[in-house]
């Protein structure tokens, strides 16, 4: 026998008062720890990683292409020296200093986005106690995995950005500390 539909009602109703239940739109404790000022600490070492990253994978291209790549791709990962993380109304804002912002849900949900003239999507998970963010346009895409530290002061993403252009995917990691 089905449940009456009021029976239904009744039960959404309470379950978001059932003790340790998270209500609808409220970021869970783990996401919260994310929200704060963070300040990149990881210096010239990180840095100099990244571009060797991406000189590894374009010494792999045809030597002609490999000027535009190295240049494309330098621009294309450059790495924050700060981001804001906020929560509001379910969501969740990721800002950095250049003033890029975008705001999605961390249930998987996909956001479109423009950034200058190209279309984009995005969406963000918790998978256990990490953040995982994927965005795709049409010339590839990149996944950012935001990790804190045990004692929730230090910021770690690492990013691992591909394309059906590259001969393998670049990864790089940048550390940021808590303001």
């Amino acid at each position: 026998m089905a449940p009456r539909p009021i029976f239904a009602w009744l039960l959404l109703c309470l379950m978001p008062l059932a003790p340790g239940s998270v209500r609808a739109g409220e970021p869970s404790a783990e996401a919260l720890a994310y929200a704060g000022t963070w300040d990149f600490i990881g210096g010239e070492a990180e840095e100099q990683a990244r571009i060797d990253a991406i000189e590894a994978v374009v010494v792999q291209m045809r030597r002609v292409l490999r000027g535009l790549a190295r240049k494309r791709l330098t621009v294309r990962t450059i790495i924050a020296q700060r981001y804001d993380i906020a929560f509001e109304g379910g969501l969740i804002t990721i800002s950095t200093d250049s003033g890029d912002a975008w705001t999605t849900d961390l249930k998987g949900t996909v956001y479109e986005f423009n950034y200058d003239g190209d279309d984009f999507i995005l969406h963000r998970t918790l998978v256990g106690e990490e953040i995982h963010a994927h965005a795709e346009q049409s010339i590839g895409a990149s996944d950012y995995h935001y990790k804190l530290s045990e004692d929730g002061r230090t910021l770690t993403i690492t990013v691992l950005t591909d394309s059906k252009h590259l001969p393998e995917p670049i990864k790089y990691i940048s550390t940021y500390r808590k303001r």
